[in-house]
């Protein structure tokens, strides 16, 4: 987690010395931290199975996963992998709201 926080550091303050942005420093913070409580929870596997059972996707969040007993691959079309990607690219809009009221 701390890895992937230093890296979007690095490319927004790329991004805000090209585009010449004025970002808040108490913002960014909590924008960075809302994303990386956000990925970690997310990241446990477990959290996002157990919220897509309590949203009625918990079969779509499955679909791909190997079935008991069978040597299934598992590829990356998996209801789980687009559940966290659209989990984690949510969280990323919503770091940039808070980035962008400051």
């Amino acid at each position: 987690m701390a890895t992937l926080t230093v890296t979007k550091v690095a490319v927004l303050a790329v991004v805000a010395a090209v585009c010449h942005l004025q970002l808040t420093v108490p913002y960014v913070a909590v924008a960075l931290l809302v994303d990386a409580v956000s990925h970690f929870w997310a990241d446990r596997r477990y959290t996002l199975a157990w919220l897509a059972d309590l949203l009625g996707k918990g079969d779509y969040y499955r679909l791909g996963a190997p079935r008991p007993g069978w040597n299934d691959n598992v590829t990356t079309g998996t209801g789980a992998y687009h559940l966290d990607q659209s989990w984690h690219v949510a969280w990323l809009g919503v770091g940039a709201l808070i980035i962008s009221v400051g």
